[in-house]
């Protein structure tokens, strides 16, 4: 397989980890940085690697205007012969199309979330329109998504709905105790996870609980602000901002936690999430989730029964449900339940890497 990704796969990109270490294919890897596609034959994330320590990379794409340049690189990559070509995330996969068209390569392209959404991402790709014509297979990460790829204009017939796995094996289970009022989150702050909305929510819990704490995982462009506004708020005692932390940090943090808390919602430029893998696995915890009617959320938390659903930036709602989770044990461990039963029977990584086998072996050439 030749395998489209990210120059750096983010620390909460898992799910394209998890492929890389378990599809069973010899796999070489592309990574569009700028004006060059660079090969790779192993990604590199916070001091992770898969499969094996990183090798030497060398440039295999030079994306030039120039005929020659075309032409040289289409003979590095027919040179490769991949069978398949596996695009993570719309824009990466619209890179590699003018190669696969005069190649006749197979294309399948996963869309995540933003690729899907945002307004200049879809504006600078006509909506995809040409890469939903030549694709092979189209994969969506929520039904949400699913919905939008099929309004921009993709056939349905192509697209396949699959949310990402999870390695349940490492994920502890939480046991619930009177004690513990803390609030955990987890993810990038960024304007569609809304922390800022999280803080504010969490203002008003410490007027019900004044005992209950909040601790935000995790980096990115709103951590700064959101630092200035608990600062700010005086709220600093309760609220501890932990930094990005290896997944057997998260996993004690959620021990000791008594709910996941996630305010998803519409960003300005359009970004969305598409099934947050971060919600996947504090319900294999067993951790009650609090979040929004937002993306693929609603199609793997269920209101009442593995969490509490709010609407896009209620600000009160949010408070309450939250407040409500943490002032009850029996709640807490009826939805920590309903969570962890969900999480058990939906996002086997098996099951999730056998599907994935299945689209690839459908659409790969003989």
């Amino acid at each position: 397989l030749m395998v489209l990704s990210n120059k750096d796969i983010a620390y909460t990109e898992t799910f394209i980890r998890s492929q890389l270490d378990n599809l069973p294919y010899d796999m070489k890897v592309v990574v569009p940085d700028g004006g060059v596609l660079n090969f790779k034959e192993h990604l590199e994330s916070e001091g992770i690697f898969t499969k094996a320590k990183r090798k030497s990379s060398e440039v295999l794409l030079n994306r030039s205007p120039r005929e020659l340049d075309f032409e040289m690189n289409l003979k590095k990559i027919k040179k490769m012969s991949p069978d398949l070509v596996m695009g993570h995330y719309g824009v990466n996969a619209m890179h590699m199309l003018p190669y696969c068209k005069q190649l006749n390569l197979p294309l399948v392209v996963y869309f995540y979330g933003y690729d899907a959404y945002r307004y200049n991402v879809l504006e600078k790709w006509n909506n995809y329109a040409d890469l939903f014509k030549y694709a092979s297979g189209i994969v969506a990460i929520s039904k949400a998504v699913k919905s939008q790829l099929v309004h921009l204009g993709a056939d349905p017939l192509k697209i396949i709905y699959r949310p990402a796995g999870i390695y349940l094996d490492r994920i502890p289970r939480k046991t619930y105790s009177k004690n513990a009022k803390q609030v955990l989150t987890v993810g990038r702050f960024t304007e569609k996870k809304a922390p800022i909305i999280t803080i504010l929510a969490f203002q008003k819990v410490l007027e019900r609980l004044p005992d209950a704490r909040m601790v935000m995982v995790g980096g990115g462009d709103l951590l700064g602000t959101s630092k200035g506004l608990v600062r700010a708020l005086g709220l600093h005692d309760n609220i501890l901002f932990y930094g990005r932390r290896t997944p057997e940090v998260i996993q004690d943090l959620m021990l000791g936690s008594s709910l996941f808390a996630q305010h998803s919602i519409t960003a300005e430029d359009g970004d969305r999430e598409g099934t947050p893998v971060g919600i996947q696995e504090a319900m294999a915890a067993g951790l009650p989730i609090v979040s929004t009617k937002h993306g693929g959320i609603p199609e793997i938390v269920e209101d009442g029964v593995s969490g509490l659903l709010v609407d896009e930036l209620d600000l009160n709602g949010m408070a309450n449900a939250m407040s409500t989770v943490l002032e009850s044990i029996e709640l807490q461990e009826k939805l920590g339940n309903g969570a962890h039963d969900k999480a058990h029977s939906d996002f086997k990584m098996e099951d999730y890497i056998a599907d994935l086998t299945g689209i690839i072996e459908r659409n790969k050439r003989p």
